[in-house]
């Protein structure tokens, strides 16, 4: 008879404490999956799935035709609504000139403009001197339609004067 292995396990005292365990967590119950219908928005859709851009040019009045063209290129699900081709008639001794806000609000599109895109917001792209009339009426809260800008050219100085 082969002697008994003595177990390599050492036994605990009876004083010591045994750490408590932790009761196995219950088992999930499988849950029937079933097809869920998208949430579908109550709000006006846009049907057009397009963008509202209104476009500010530099202090030439006009885009040039390779900005005109690239515009249009890398920006294809856009309604410009404004003319590009049009000439706008800034007031360039001041960009905050209360003509140029007038110029600015007679570009951007009206709440019934808006409703004939299938749109509820629009942006506003401007360029050169069109970014500077631009700032001056953001800073002044003066555009408060516009849902998102667009900077391009130069000079990109912010509103009032900034000493450059």
């Amino acid at each position: 008879m082969e002697p008994r292995r003595q177990s390599t396990r050492q036994k605990r005292p009876a004083s010591a404490q045994v750490p408590a365990q932790e009761p196995p967590a219950p088992k999930k119950t499988k849950v029937a999956r079933t097809k869920v219908a998208p949430v579908v928005p109550t709000k006006a859709k846009v049907t057009s799935g397009r963008a509202v851009l209104v476009v500010l040019p530099g202090a030439s009045g006009t885009f040039s035709k390779a900005m005109h063209d690239l515009v249009l290129s890398q920006l294809s699900d856009v309604v410009v609504h404004n003319a590009m081709d049009e000439r706008l008639r800034w007031s360039t001794r001041k960009a905050a000139a209360p003509a140029n806000f007038e110029l600015v609000r007679s570009c951007c599109p009206s709440a019934a403009d808006l409703a004939t895109y299938g749109a509820s917001k629009f942006y506003v792209f401007a360029h050169s001197f069109g970014n500077r009339v631009l700032c001056e009426m953001l800073g002044a809260n003066a555009l408060p339609d516009v849902h998102g800008v667009i900077l391009s050219g130069f000079p990109l100085y912010g509103p009032k004067n900034n000493g450059k």
